[in-house]
């Protein structure tokens, strides 16, 4: 394995491991922070209309925390899985959902 080899796969799991861990933070913060039973406040702050579908349909967060888990897993593996297959494809598509997740993260703590 020569050196620029070795620096890109050290990159691809860098931003791997930060999408794991921005949806940990994503998913900390909306458990913290996230009231079912005020429904209105809940309908202001939360942006994502499937998570607000969730949480009215279940009255709670426990639905809502098992799909974020299942479908941050999803990804992982399947970035995992694209990057085993072809370097050059999977190391884009870990990015893209990288940027995502920086983009998340920014929401997330300034706003």
């Amino acid at each position: 394995m020569n050196t620029r080899t070795k620096c890109s796969a050290i990159l691809f799991y860098c931003m791997w491991w930060s999408i794991g861990l921005i949806s940990l933070v994503d998913l900390y913060l909306a458990l913290r922070f996230l009231d079912p039973k005020d429904i209105d406040t809940l309908r202001q702050t939360e942006k994502n209309p499937f998570v607000l579908q969730l949480i009215e349909f279940t009255g709670d967060l426990s639905l809502f925390a098992v799909v974020k888990i299942i479908g941050t897993l999803i990804a992982l593996f399947a970035c995992n899985k694209i990057y085993s297959d072809n370097k050059t494809y999977g190391f884009a598509v870990c990015g893209g959902v990288f940027l995502f997740q920086i983009f998340l993260l920014i929401y997330l703590l300034c706003w």
